[in-house]
């Protein structure tokens, strides 16, 4: 997809109205929490699951070795959080989610390479809100969070998604890391709807 294309992309997704504020998000995303399909989503969440086992509670970010997560690197973000008050996660702004990695299919899914930047620097403005809540929502409930649906438009369709939110640990015991692992299931649902 050429830059041009990002740019229409970017403006059809731009007209989608602003959400009327934060607790409706909260609200959506209550109702949004599904469960998963995709083999590779599954198979993280018990890895995940694992982790969380043996720790005792939510797992610190080494929990998961690279080892762990080489058949998923092309689809995955971690996220640290930096800066901001953790004891109120829905103080945190989308300055304080910083890419650490985010996957080259995710950054052919958004026309957006996020590596290095913050979420506040999305191509995105009106789903840049809307993603902090989420994220900030996975951090104030400190467990996993699995969603799905269109996330937006490409070439006059909707794109639909699957993806899971992880909390982690930082050293100091704070959940200042996220992995997420997000999956373009367009096809999927367009031939589960036909059938």
């Amino acid at each position: 997809m050429t830059e041009r294309a990002y740019g229409d992309e970017r403006a059809r997704i731009n007209d989608k109205p602003e959400i009327a504020d934060d607790d409706q998000i909260r609200t959506d995303v209550d109702a949004m929490q599904t469960e998963l399909e995709h083999p590779s989503l599954l198979k993280l969440l018990a890895h995940y699951e694992e982790a969380c086992e043996k720790a005792g509670g939510l797992p610190p970010r080494t929990a998961m070795s690279p080892a762990l997560l080489k058949d998923h690197l092309l689809h995955l973000m971690w996220m640290e959080i930096q800066g901001g008050d953790i004891t109120d996660p829905r103080s945190l702004t989308a300055e304080n989610y910083y890419f650490r990695v985010f996957g080259s299919a995710l950054a052919e899914l958004y026309g957006w390479e996020a590596s290095g930047g913050t979420m506040a620097d999305g191509p995105y403005p009106n789903r840049i809100r809307e993603s902090t809540v989420i994220h900030n929502y996975v951090v104030e409930k400190a467990k996993p969070m699995r969603v799905a649906g269109p996330l937006f438009i490409r070439d006059g369709a909707e794109v639909y998604v699957e993806a899971l939110f992880l909390p982690f640990l930082d050293a100091g015991g704070e959940p200042r890391f996220m992995l997420s692992e997000i999956r373009d299931i367009t096809r999927q649902t367009r031939r589960k709807f036909r059938s």
